[in-house]
């Protein structure tokens, strides 16, 4: 068993939580943004105050995964981890607590067919019907942060 801190995120050296990671995310997938856009872009899931996110991106640039630039009275924040890192570090993170450090336990259970059982697949493929106020309310640019979060 290979075990390893993996814990291992910015100057801290701890894990990014939930809200940084998805602010992280919307700086991945739209580039340099500032607070403003940031919270726009986390709004459809989350309602938070301005200086929430503030303080959430402050965060990030303290730990080194992000940077910040001042353009006028704003500052632009700019993802300094590459997505490729935060998957390795997930990745990681669960072989070590599932698969005890293995790689090829993870990958034969991946390809194993009998690892979801037939009602269960039978549930994760019926589409669940999404009420109209939220269908009505999401514009084309919030669509790039329905994907999973890395």
């Amino acid at each position: 068993m290979r075990r390893r801190d993996s814990r291992t995120y910015g100057e801290g050296g701890r894990e990014l939580p939930e809200l940084e990671l998805a602010c992280l995310r919307i700086l991945w997938v739209n580039g340099d943004l500032n607070v403003h856009d940031v919270r726009r872009l986390l709004q459809p899931q989350r309602e938070l105050a301005y200086t929430t996110v503030m303080t959430v991106l402050d965060r990030l640039t303290r730990k080194g995964v992000a940077s910040r630039r001042k353009l006028g009275r704003v500052h632009i924040y700019h993802a300094e981890m590459p997505r490729e890192n935060a998957r390795e570090h997930a990745v990681e993170r669960l072989l070590d607590i599932y698969f005890d450090g293995s790689r090829a336990a993870l990958a034969n259970f991946l390809r194993s067919s009998q690892t979801i059982p037939a009602r269960t697949e039978a549930v994760r493929k019926a589409p669940t019907p999404e009420p109209e106020a939220i269908k009505v309310s999401r514009a084309p640019a919030d669509r790039s942060f329905d994907d999973s979060l890395l």
